[in-house]
């Protein structure tokens, strides 16, 4: 035993091992003293933080969703944060637990082959001055590690595109479910939009709970393949339930595609067993006789795979394969099996092998539980899980998970009710509540479907098309997805490379914390390049951040249609380092500049109007498609999207509605329209203030209660305030304060939010900056904007291009 001080904190580090039954896997266990915290961050869920309590939780699972725990002083701010590193995914119990006196410690399970246990990381060199601050660093220093681990990755999937997610208990068009009656008629508020209907055969109905696995109908003469038919003729793509775990030792029926198939019968031998033999049960008094079955046995592998081939044979997107991901993993000892006894592995490894058999076959798949190793085959994850916790000083759900991998995972779905309550307690008020609460912890879909009750005769869906007093909330939903985001970060396997160059590879940046794309492509003169593939036919707003050190090539190609030749065709939009007045056509290529300091290892966004683009260099074309985006040179890339221009706010000739403030009596002088010397385009000019500190401004009225993100151009060689004063749901005002402060500074008192831009935006260039309004409120306050008041500058420079983008609802995730 050692013991190590540090920081006044006593740790006490104690190491076991133990050889077990089978005589292959070794048990470790460290042991470390947790006293003197008040609470405990746990990745649970979305996240945890809660007053130093018992807690018991096996990684990888939904309850224990990656490889750490950390610990708080309320008193002193201190954290002590510990982790593991380990690459493959096996199986740790982590435990907390009151010892004698008034010790906590944590305790680590390690089961290994080799008995060689992960990396143990343990610091305790951070602090936090509050809870906000505290979860948001630990993801941080996790994410360090996370982002370069194999199930990090982030590929298109259709959910990127859906707008929303129905339940149908069965595809039944006729009696049963109604799908005709129920199911379509939500479906069709979308007006054709692309949606996901997720059908379930939920256990306890009558005549399914001795139906394990839930495949199909066990009568042969029901087919549901007409309900799937007429879910794709209305643009929505059928989900449909497999139990990933449980097989009902009572069902001698053959219940699968096949009726007649032998695969379908309960066999022991398939089950996974403890130490002892026992077989492993579930534990739920109303479903039965359920064993859990071994996730890498030969034959159930062919049961799902084979169940997955009949399913989209007649007509399936997709399988919900159920609890796999939620499910804390056992350690099968059958000899009978032909994975080593007690294999930390065997279940993820089985889960990961039909998972990728049916991603590989194009299969939608959707999971119930949030755990890390499963990121790279999943579209969506179902976190509902303590989401109806109500949420106090000392007991708080947290978006942890989406702090880490935001930019990988997408999460759908939220418990809009607490505990105990019915969808009979249900009000607008709640339902929209929860709408945004799930989109702050970036779940995609408006987090349908609300996951309230799981009765056939009532569902949130049936609400929102019959209850008249819900129609705002389903006219809320039902608006377009304004943006769509191709890259956020974690995306480097989408991107394709041309010529003798380095794969693209994620990155986490220090200078901001979040992920990024690193692109190596050599000289841009060089042939090499990367791509992205983009087709979209709606959205011609593109927007990106960059952060390059040399020069480039950054390539948007459109299809546009020649209203001359009445013929379709490629184009080249280049955008480059050159003066940001220089603007140049040759046949199909027109070259743009950004700014010759736009390489200067300094992040910068980008945002260009396609379609005005397209009309500086071409009179006669009109744009169709944007087909894809190509980077020639080095640098970082992230927040790849496209939008809808919601409403132009200023386009630099509308000074006079900038109204100045002069209480602090200093010589600031009217706003004034220019020309900009620079751009060549017009702004608006302030001066006079030189002192941002003081009580002068300049304020311009929005009164927006649509649109929660904003983007502007900005030019300063002074300290600045951009300050955007925002109406949240707790009744109060809050002022969104961005200054020339470090990109990763955050700052709260009272109602005043501070984010930092960058030191280097006063250097006097242009700058575009974008930002995510409900974000930076709601990660400083925990509050929803209703309605965006007005924006103010405090200090000397020029704005132009300030626009307002939204729906009523944050696109979080996307």
């Amino acid at each position: 035993m050692k013991s190590v001080i540090n920081a006044g904190v006593l740790v006490l580090l104690c190491f076991v091992t133990t050889a077990i039954a089978s005589d292959t896997v070794q048990v470790t266990t460290d042991v470390t003293t947790v006293s003197g915290y008040t609470h405990m961050l746990a990745p649970n869920g979305h996240g945890w933080i809660l007053p130093m309590w018992g807690y018991e939780q096996r990684y990888p699972s939904g309850k224990q969703n990656m490889q750490f725990m950390a610990f708080y002083n309320q008193n002193t701010d201190e954290i002590l944060y510990v982790q593991t590193k380990d690459s493959e995914g096996r199986v740790v119990d982590w435990a907390v637990s009151h010892v004698e006196g008034s010790d906590w410690q944590l305790k680590l399970t390690f089961y290994t082959l080799d008995g060689n246990n992960p990396e143990i990381v343990k610091e305790t060199s951070m602090t936090a001055e509050n809870f906000t601050q505290f979860y948001k660093k630990v993801a941080q220093r996790y994410k360090s590690w996370a982002i370069n681990q194999f199930w990090a990755k982030r590929e298109k999937s259709v959910l990127d595109d859906a707008h929303t997610i129905s339940i149908a208990h069965d595809l039944h068009p006729g009696d049963g479910y109604k799908l005709k009656t129920r199911v379509i008629p939500y479906i069709e508020q979308w007006e054709g939009k692309k949606t996901i209907c997720w059908s379930t055969f939920w256990r306890r109905w009558p005549g399914f709970s001795q139906n394990w696995p839930d495949y199909v109908w066990p009568d042969s003469s029901y087919s549901r393949s007409e309900g799937m038919a007429l879910l794709k003729e209305h643009n929505a793509l059928p989900v449909l339930y497999v139990n990933g775990c449980l097989w009902d030792a009572d069902n001698t029926a053959a219940v699968l595609i096949n009726p007649s198939n032998p695969l379908a019968v309960y066999d022991a031998n398939d089950m996974a067993t403890d130490e002892n033999g026992d077989i492993y049960i579930y534990k739920d008094e109303d479903e039965g006789n359920i064993h859990f079955v071994c996730q890498t046995r030969d034959r159930w592998q062919t049961v799902i795979k084979d169940a997955w081939d009949g399913l989209k044979s007649a007509g399936a997107s997709g399988i919900y394969y159920d609890m796999a991901a939620e499910q804390s993993p056992y350690l099968c000892y059958n000899s009978s099996h032909s994975h080593v006894p007690g294999d930390p592995l065997v279940f993820q490894q089985g889960v990961r092998s039909i998972l990728q058999y049916i991603k590989d076959d194009g299969g939608i798949i959707l999971v119930e539980g949030t755990a890390e190793i499963y990121i790279d085959l999943v579209d969506g994850f179902l976190s509902y899980i303590n989401t109806d916790w109500e949420d106090t000083q000392d007991n708080m759900v947290v978006p942890l998970l989406k702090e880490v991998y935001g930019e990988a995972v997408r999460m759908t779905g939220w418990k809009a009710l607490g505990y105990g309550k019915s969808i009979s307690d249900l009000t607008p008020d709640i339902l929209e509540s929860t709408i945004l609460k799930a989109a702050n912890f970036g779940s995609l879909n408006f987090a349908s479907p609300y996951f309230i009750s799981w009765s056939a005769s009532m569902e949130t869906q049936d609400l929102l098309v019959q209850n008249s007093n819900y129609a705002s909330v389903l006219d809320m939903t039902t608006q377009n997805i304004y943006k769509k985001v191709y890259e956020t970060g974690m995306g480097a396997d989408s991107w394709k490379k041309t010529g003798s160059i380095a794969d693209a590879i994620n990155v986490v940046d220090d200078e901001t914390g979040t992920a990024a794309v690193l692109l190596e492509g050599k000289d841009r003169d060089s042939g090499s390049y990367y791509e992205l593939e983009l087709n979209e036919t709606e959205r011609f707003h593109i927007s990106w951040d960059m952060k390059f050190n040399s020069p480039y090539y950054i390539d948007v190609i459109v299809e546009a249609f020649n209203n001359d030749t009445r013929k379709s065709g490629w184009y080249y939009l280049v955008y480059e380092n050159a003066d940001r007045k220089s603007q140049n056509t040759r046949g199909v290529y027109g070259s743009y500049g950004l700014g010759v300091d736009t390489t200067d290892s300094n992040w910068r966004t980008i945002r260009r109007d396609l379609e005005a683009d397209v009309a500086k260099a071409y009179s006669n074309l009109t744009i169709e498609k944007v087909v894809k985006i190509l980077v020639f040179g080095n640098g970082l890339i992230d927040n790849v999207s496209l939008s809808n221009s919601s409403h132009l706010y200023e386009d630099g000739s509308g000074s006079a509605e900038w109204v100045l403030s002069n209480i602090g009596n200093g010589s600031a002088q009217s706003a004034k329209s220019a020309i900009d010397s620079d751009t060549n385009e017009e702004a608006v000019n302030f001066s006079g203030i030189s002192d941002r500190d003081g009580l002068d401004f300049y304020e311009k009225q929005l009164a927006d209660y649509e649109r929660f993100e904003i983007a502007w151009d900005m030019k300063s060689s002074k300290s600045y305030y951009f300050l955007v004063c925002v109406a949240a749901d707790d009744g109060y005002w809050y002022n969104l304060v961005y200054e020339n402060n470090d990109r990763d500074f955050r700052g709260t008192f009272n109602t005043n939010v501070r984010v930092g831009l960058g030191a280097d935006t006063s250097d006097g260039n242009w700058r575009t900056f974008r930002r995510n309004l409900a974000d930076d409120l709601f990660e400083a306050t925990g509050t929803n904007i209703v309605k965006v008041n007005y924006v103010r500058f405090y200090g000397s420079g020029s704005i132009d291009n300030l626009v307002m983008y939204g729906n009523g609802v944050r696109t979080s995730g996307r």
